[in-house]
């Protein structure tokens, strides 16, 4: 009969069954970091879930970062670009892995950057390298150098850095900046400058 205890359907192995599983999904989904964009390896990404711009000019000095998160134990082998409008003579981009402080609030120690890509014709500029473990989230950007050049650009806050208060400028806030650089600092700025335009970086999954 339903509802006593002989009936399989409301006797108590059944109900730690169904606990079980829910605190299976829990679990993993705790452990994952929750459901989150799976990679293919060897393919290049750039920041999802932000609009793409034709062009995006940096000052020369700035180090514009944006976040992106990883699944556990993905690896990223390559950064690149694509130039736009080449720029004038001497005018290169390294690109940038930053770590993040631990609370996916702002990028902190430098973790991996290119050397000086060419920037001066147009095309994809990138470079590859030994695999760099990326787990989580990371910042990921460009230090302009020399001079400027056109990059096909990123912007939009849909996901974009974090704010501690709602305000109406909040929803362009794509990601960081920091100027005035000759080489790429150790450690990003703790004097923070969110900003909306940013260089599309792509980067090669492991």
């Amino acid at each position: 009969m339903v509802g006593t205890s002989t009936d399989p359907l409301s006797a108590p192995s059944h109900v730690t069954l169904e606990q079980k599983q829910a605190d299976e999904i829990v679990a993993l989904a705790t452990l994952t970091g929750g459901l989150k964009h799976q990679f293919g390896s060897g393919l290049w990404y750039s920041p999802p879930f932000m609009a793409a711009i034709s062009s995006q000019t940096n000052s020369v000095g700035d180090v514009r970062l944006f976040r992106m998160d990883f699944p556990p134990g993905t690896t990223v082998t390559g950064l690149g670009i694509n130039v736009a409008t080449g720029g004038t003579a001497g005018a290169t981009k390294t690109l940038l892995i930053y770590n993040d402080n631990g609370t996916s609030s702002y990028p902190t120690t430098l973790q991996k950057a290119t050397s000086a890509l060419d920037t001066t014709t147009t095309g994809v500029k990138s470079e590859t390298f030994a695999a760099e473990n990326v787990s989580g989230v990371r910042w990921i950007g460009t230090l302009t150098l020399t001079a400027t050049s056109v990059l096909s650009g990123c912007s939009s806050g849909l996901h974009g850095i974090g704010a501690t208060t709602i305000a109406i400028a909040n929803v362009v806030w794509s990601g960081y900046v920091q100027t005035g650089q000759s080489s790429a600092p150790a450690t990003f700025t703790s004097t923070r400058t969110p900003i909306n335009g940013l260089d599309r970086v792509f980067v090669q999954i492991g």
